[in-house]
């Protein structure tokens, strides 16, 4: 995920993972993102994500206008956002010996 959203040139602000739900028959990673760019960049990541062989969902996305300095300097010719959204994946769990 962080080399398609490097491919788009997105900058990104926060990666990080969040607490695991577990459940019955799988574990759910969850990972808390932030970046600036164009819509467009945002929309190429997403779509990125959705192509992926292993199942990635994006949830809680919102966008709202770049209030980084850094990011509006960088690309005057631009309307930057800022995206914030979590992506979430899906590990089936596997049972041992204990577990019988």
């Amino acid at each position: 995920i962080l080399g398609a959203a490097r491919r788009t040139g997105l900058e990104f602000s926060n990666f990080a993972p969040t607490a695991t739900v577990q459940g019955e028959s799988f574990d759910t990673y969850r990972f808390r993102m932030s970046m600036q760019g164009s819509y467009h960049q945002i929309g190429e990541l997403l779509t990125a994500i959705g192509s992926l062989r292993r199942v990635i969902v994006p949830v809680n996305v919102s966008l709202a206008a770049s209030t980084s300095r850094e990011a509006r300097a960088n690309r005057p010719d631009e309307r930057i956002l800022t995206a914030n959204f979590d992506i979430q994946t899906y590990v089936v769990r596997t049972t041992t010996g204990e577990d019988r």
